[in-house]
């Protein structure tokens, strides 16, 4: 195929501009052109160009490594300014009395067999107790789209866009009231369909929520200073997982034990997804702690790591009969910090962080 002459490129502006219904028709008058290559040269042609550039000039131009990485850089800062989580964040608490984090996940709000009521009764007693907040650790809906089993996307109460505006409204109340710290965006169940269309319309609900609390990805930190005064602050850092792959049906607290290996200088690890809860503590590198203090270093390794599974509010759906089998009723799991001095003291029950808060 020659070259486009200028006399062609007036031609083919002219008939384009014309109104021709298809670059087929365009083709059609213009001798020895095909409608793929009228369409193609047509957008070679700035609007307004005179038609004096020369078409080898424009068709030899290249392109250096260097602009392709310098516009590769641009969208890579323009995609990392919209990302909503973050592997690590922070949150400052200020107050002269101890306070409490109530750790939850796996409320599946949308599914069949959630206790709702169980739910709702301790949403209300959460909510009556000051200096609490919450830790939101996953899979807050059911929602199910896609899925090679048909049976869990019927057992679905509400559409998944609906259990999406739910929980967008319960977070700006949780947020609106400064009761909600940080929340996992899990790939389970909140983000489930996100894998096969990389949109996640969860995401786009609690966006407007970005700047007020911590969103993490399936696992991160969130470091927490605690304190009376800006001046003194104790750290706290939480590693918190929803799905970790070190799960065990024989120990409930393998996961979060495991990833307390993973990340030595978290002070609490927290873990969902199986649904069975469970809460213990242990001495984690000990003896790194003991000659760290005895060398008067100001490094905090080693000390009490906590330990929490989170249990569900899913109770009586079919498919997770299946595949969990039987479930312990819903437990409060929750800790209290101390802002003086480090310390932290697990309860299991809202009465118990209560009586603590209150010291």
């Amino acid at each position: 195929m020659s070259d486009w002459t200028t006399e062609e490129d007036r031609q083919l502006q002219q008939l384009y501009g014309d109104g021709a219904c298809s670059w087929e028709s365009v083709a059609d008058n213009m001798a020895d052109r095909t409608a793929e290559g009228c369409r193609k040269r047509f957008h070679r042609l700035e609007p307004d160009d005179d038609l004096v550039v020369d078409a080898a000039e424009v068709l030899t131009d290249e392109v250096t490594w260097q602009e392709r990485l310098s516009v590769a850089k641009s969208v890579q800062r323009i995609r990392k300014g919209d990302e909503l989580t973050a592997p690590i964040a922070e949150r400052t608490i200020i107050t002269d009395k101890p306070f409490g984090i109530w750790f939850t996940a796996d409320w599946h709000l949308g599914s069949v067999g959630t206790d709702m009521d169980t739910w709702q009764q301790h949403m209300a007693r959460f909510f009556g107790i000051d200096n609490l907040s919450m830790f939101l650790v996953g899979d807050m809906i059911a929602n199910i789209a896609t899925h090679k089993f048909v049976l869990p996307v019927f057992q679905q109460v509400m559409t998944p866009e609906e259990q999406g505006l739910l929980i967008g409204s319960i977070l700006k109340d949780l947020v609106d009231r400064k009761k909600l710290e940080a929340v996992v965006l899990t790939e389970e169940h909140d983000q489930r369909d996100a894998r096969m269309s990389g949109v996640s319309f969860l995401r786009q609900i609690v966006r407007p929520l970005k700047s007020k609390i911590a969103f993490l990805d399936n696992r991160g930190q969130v470091i927490f200073w605690i304190g009376p005064d800006k001046d003194n602050l104790i750290a706290y850092v939480v590693h918190a997982c929803h799905k970790s792959r070190y799960n065990s049906f024989l120990n409930a607290l393998h996961a979060s034990s495991r990833e307390a290996r993973l990340d030595i200088m978290a002070n609490v690890v927290v873990t969902a997804h199986t649904h069975r809860p469970a809460m213990g503590w242990y001495n984690w590198m000990q003896g790194l702690h003991d000659v760290l203090q005895f060398a008067d270093q100001d490094i905090i390794l080693g000390e009490e790591v906590f330990c929490i599974q989170c249990g569900t509010y899913e109770q009586h759906a079919q498919y997770g009969l299946q595949m969990y089998g039987s479930l312990p009723t819903p437990k409060v799991q929750g800790l209290v910090f101390d802002p003086h001095k480090r310390n932290i003291e697990m309860a299991k029950s809202f009465d118990a962080m209560e009586k603590l808060l209150k010291v």
